[in-house]
């Protein structure tokens, strides 16, 4: 969006309608193979992130159900940053507000009404981000968007994408290297270090067992939560549970 608004300060509506269908195919493009990558290697993913036997069921459900959405999410993110652009503040604003909204309201009724647990979490996400996805797709082809979406403008053009991905590289960089310390390999490193890393990863870890024997304090395994009825034994498992903190 941010090339789109330079061409529209430009006077290159053209150009900025080219941007917005380049990006739109991009998004989708994106969402598909986000959506493979992450069903075929979520198993080993789910266990990096520290799932538990006691637990992998449930993150599972919720990991395949939210993935298969991602093309709802990419939309309503994606190109929401277009209304805001043309200067339609408010109405990006409530692209947030509707898909936030209809979540809070879904969540108690697929959860308890429908009984279907960490799955009905899941829906009510994918649904609430699917009404903001139809939402931002009705402004940006109603009559009040300075930008339309015309069908020429879909076909990928490396002239309009190279510059979208390098003025978009920098941040990427920085928010893939920010998630990929959150699953540090902790396992080799005493209990000491392992904590710092943690903690400067913006978790709260709270250490709940420590190997005896030759292996007094070191982290042999993290996982979330110990499986029912587990017990901490010498030189086997160390448990670390992850607490979220806000981080600025």
């Amino acid at each position: 969006s941010t090339r789109a608004s330079i061409a529209m300060g430009q006077g290159d509506m053209d150009k900025a309608e080219r941007i917005l269908g380049n990006c739109i195919s991009l998004l989708c493009v994106l969402s598909v193979v986000l959506t493979t990558v992450f069903l075929v290697f979520r198993t080993p993913m789910l266990n990096a992130f520290g799932a538990s036997p006691s637990t992998f069921g449930y993150a599972n459900s919720y990991l395949v159900i939210y993935v298969s959405g991602t093309i709802f999410v990419q939309v309503a993110l994606g190109l929401n940053s277009f209304i805001n652009a043309q200067g339609y503040a408010k109405t990006g604003m409530m692209t947030v507000v509707i898909g936030a909204v209809i979540n809070i309201v879904l969540d108690p009724i697929f959860i308890f009404a429908f009984k279907r647990g960490v799955a009905g979490a899941a829906l009510a996400t994918i649904l609430s981000q699917a009404v903001s996805a139809a939402w931002v797709f009705g402004f940006l082809l109603s009559k009040r968007s300075i930008l339309k979406i015309r069908l020429k403008n879909l076909r990928l053009s490396w002239k309009i994408l190279g510059p979208i991905l390098a003025l978009g590289l920098s941040p990427f960089i920085m928010q893939s290297t920010e998630s990929l310390v959150t699953v540090p390999d902790v396992t080799k490193l005493g209990v000491n270090e392992a904590k710092n890393i943690l903690t400067n990863a913006g978790l709260n870890p709270k250490i709940s067992g420590i190997a005896d024997g030759d292996k007094a304090g070191q982290v042999v395994s993290v996982k979330q939560e110990p499986a029912a009825g587990e017990k901490v034994s010498q030189g086997t498992v160390v448990t670390v549970e992850f607490v979220h903190t806000d981080v600025d």
